[in-house]
C-alpha cells in the first residue's frame, strides 16, 4: 500500500530529451558512479569510458517503428507500419541501402541475425504472417519462407510488445499457427547460416494452444530455444540439435506466474523475466538447477549478456526518476546488483535525467558494455553520457530504442527535438 500511494503522489520526472546534430558525432564524458550517488562530484576517473562516438545520420525512422543492431548493420523501420531498410555503419552510410519490396514488410516487427534480417509479412501483402530472410552481405530479393513451414500465429501490435520473432547468432525463433504449417507444430527455429534458410519444427508443443505462447527466445551458443506458456505459466526449453526430444519444463505458477507484456531474455542458462504479481518483480530461472530467484519490484525491460544482467527497479516513486533506476551486475550475484544513484546529469535539476537511469537497457552479448536509452554507457560500474558536439545542449546526446551487438549500437536520435533519425555507435 505504501508503494502504491507513493506512485500516485509522485511528481513526474522528465526523461532525457535533448537536441542533437545531423551527421555529427558525440564523445563520451565521465558520469557518476552508480551506487549511492555519492556527492555529485567529478565522476571519478570516468569508469568504463572508451573511445566511442555517436554518429547521427539524416535518415528518418518513424517513432512507432523498430530499430535493431546486427553485425556491422543497423536495420530500421521507415514508416509507422510498413517498410524496413538498413545501413552499414563501417561504410559511413548516409542513406538506407534498400530492401526489395520493403513495403511488403512490417516496420515494427523484424529481427536481426548477424548480417541477415528476418522480415515479417504485412497485413495487406500476399505474404501475410510469413517470414522472409534478407542477406545484407549478398543483397537481393528477400527469401520468403513458405507458409507451410512458418506461418506466424500473431504479430504484436507494437515494437515494445512481447512476442515478436526473436534472433540470436544464426537462429530465429518463431511461433506458428499449427493448422497452417505442414508439421502441425507450434514452435520453429530458422537456421539462417547458409544461402537458404532451414526450418526445424519441434515435435512437442509448448502449450495447449499457440495463442498461449506469449513469447520465445533463442540462444545460439547453447543451441536452445525457450517458449513461455503464460496460460499454464510454464517455460519449455528445447534443444535445437534434438528437435524430437521433449523439452525440459519449469512451472512458474508457484512464483506468481509469467507476465506476458515484458519480453523475456535467455542466455542459454538463465531466463530473465517479470512475474505477474500485483506489482511485478524481476525473476530469474536457472534452467540448470530449476531454481527460481525473486528480485526487486521491476519496470521496463530486462537484459542479459556475457554473464551480466540489468533491469530497472520499481520499489517506490523515486525509482521512476529519469525513466527508471537501473540495477546491474554479474549473473553470479543476481541478488546483489549495483543500483543507480540520484546524481542529476545537469548537476542541479531533474529536468535532464539521472546517471544510470532510463527507460530501456541492453547489454552486448560479450557482457562488456551496458547501454541505456538517453543515451548512456557503462562497463559495469559507471555510466557516461555522450555530449552534443554542436553545443546546443550540455546534457547529452538524445537516444531511444537502443539495441546492440558486440560491434554495433543502433538507436533513434533527433536533430530538431521532434523528428527521429537513425543513429549508431561503432564499438572498437
Amino acid at each position: 500500500m505504501l508503494k502504491k500511494l507513493s506512485k500516485i503522489l509522485m511528481v513526474p520526472v522528465l526523461c532525457l530529451l535533448m537536441v542533437g546534430t545531423l551527421g555529427s558525432t558525440c564523445a563520451t564524458v565521465p558520469g557518476e558512479n552508480i551506487g549511492d550517488g555519492g556527492d555529485g562530484g567529478d565522476g571519478g576517473d570516468g569508469g568504463g569510458a572508451v573511445a566511442m562516438a555517436v554518429v547521427q545520420t539524416a535518415i528518418a525512422s518513424h517513432t512507432n517503428a523498430r530499430i535493431r543492431a546486427g553485425d556491422d548493420l543497423v536495420a530500421y523501420g521507415t514508416e509507422a507500419r510498413l517498410g524496413v531498410d538498413y545501413i552499414i555503419p563501417s561504410a559511413g552510410d548516409t542513406a538506407g541501402r534498400g530492401i526489395t519490396d520493403s513495403d511488403r514488410f512490417r516496420s515494427n516487427s523484424f529481427a536481426v541475425a548477424g548480417k541477415k534480417i528476418a522480415l515479417v509479412g504485412a497485413t495487406d501483402s500476399t505474404i501475410l504472417y510469413q517470414v522472409a530472410i534478407f542477406d545484407s552481405a549478398s543483397p537481393g530479393t528477400p527469401t520468403v519462407i513458405p507458409a507451410t513451414q512458418v506461418r506466424l500465429q500473431s504479430i504484436p501490435a507494437s515494437d515494445g510488445d512481447a512476442g515478436h520473432i526473436e534472433a540470436d547468432g544464426n537462429y530465429v525463433a518463431a511461433v506458428s499457427d499449427p493448422s497452417e504449417v505442414t508439421s502441425g507444430k507450434m514452435l520453429q527455429v530458422i537456421d539462417v547460416s547458409g544461402a537458404a534458410p532451414v526450418v526445424t519444427s519441434f515435435s512437442t508443443d509448448p502449450a495447449a494452444s499457440a495463442w498461449n505462447v506469449a513469447m520465445v527466445a533463442v540462444n545460439a551458443a547453447s543451441k536452445k530455444v525457450v517458449a513461455a506458456d503464460t496460460n499454464a505459466d510454464v517455460f519449455s526449453v528445447y534443444d535445437i540439435d534434438n528437435p524430437n526430444t521433449a523439452p525440459t519444463q519449469f512451472d512458474a505458477s508457484g512464483v506468481d506466474d509469467i507476465l506476458d507484456t515484458v519480453q523475456m531474455v535467455f542466455d542459454g542458462r538463465y531466463v530473465f523475466y517479470h512475474n505477474n504479481a500485483g506489482y511485478a518483480k524481476a525473476m530469474v530461472l536457472d534452467t540448470t538447477t530449476g531454481t527460481f530467484t525473486e528480485l526487486e519490484f521491476a519496470q521496463n525491460n530486462v537484459a542479459l549478456g556475457g554473464g551480466k544482467f540489468g533491469y530497472f527497479v520499481d520499489r517506490d516513486a523515486s525509482d521512476d526518476q529519469g525513466g527508471g533506476r537501473s540495477a546491474i551486475g554479474a549473473t553470479t550475484g543476481f541478488g546483489s546488483p549495483t543500483f543507480a544513484g540520484d546524481v542529476q546529469i545537469d548537476g542541479y535539476t531533474n529536468n535532464n535525467g539521472f546517471f544510470g537511469c532510463g527507460p530501456k537497457m541492453v547489454i552486448t552479448p560479450n557482457g562488456e558494455h551496458f547501454f541505456l536509452d538517453g543515451i548512456q554507457h557503462s562497463t559495469g560500474g559507471v555510466f557516461t553520457i555522450f555530449t552534443d558536439p554542436s553545443g546546443t545542449n550540455a546534457y547529452g546526446c538524445p537516444g531511444w530504442d537502443v539495441s546492440c551487438t558486440n560491434n554495433t549500437v543502433g538507436f533513434r536520435s533527433t536533430s530538431d527535438g521532434t523528428n527521429r533519425i537513425v543513429a549508431y555507435i561503432i564499438i572498437p
